[in-house]
């Protein structure tokens, strides 16, 4: 039993990353645009490249490691710009100092 309960709070620790998961389709989209990461020292405003959008969240690359539960905002651009926000719910090494960093909106 004990065995099953430390499966359980694996589970609920764990980043949940697969589509299927996340309950939305992601699509490409490349665009360049500033992300203010909200951390415990401050705010830092960072130009990123995007990677994928979905109506949940969205993934860009940085130069930087970003750790999970960083609060994020970011302002799409577009006719109508739209301003979100959002958590850090993933930050992975991709390659040389670049990262891929998937973060979830507060609103959908």
């Amino acid at each position: 039993m004990a065995k099953q309960s430390m499966t359980a709070l694996q589970v609920k620790a764990e980043p949940r990353t697969n589509q299927q998961d996340r309950g939305t389709d992601r699509k490409p989209w490349s665009v360049r645009l500033k992300v203010a990461l909200h951390e415990q020292f401050g705010t830092r405003e960072l130009q990123v490249r995007t990677l994928d959008l979905s109506p949940g969240g969205m993934a860009f690359q940085i130069d930087k490691f970003v750790h999970a539960g960083t609060r994020v905002s970011v302002t799409l651009p577009g006719a109508k710009p739209i301003a979100l926000q959002g958590v850090v719910r993933s930050c992975v090494h991709q390659s040389g100092r670049m990262h891929r960093v998937g973060i979830q909106f507060n609103e959908r």
